[in-house]
């Protein structure tokens, strides 16, 4: 698999995120799948990617 080239986006607030966040780790694709987590609240337009440094989702260059 080409490294960076898939990053997982989840929630802490949905449940059925955590499978993919736990299941990341023992299938050793840490280094390949990076991930963003979403903050804890969202605004009125949508979820915020606060959690990532500096509000940026690195690989795509976007802010929140």
């Amino acid at each position: 698999m080409q490294p960076h080239r898939y990053r997982l986006i989840a929630a802490r607030a949905y449940l059925w995120a955590h499978r993919a966040v736990i299941v990341r780790r023992p299938m050793g694709l840490e280094d390949v799948i990076s991930m963003g987590l979403a903050a804890p609240t969202h605004d009125k337009r949508s979820w915020t990617f606060d959690l990532d440094p500096g509000g940026a989702l690195p690989e795509q260059g976007k802010h929140t």
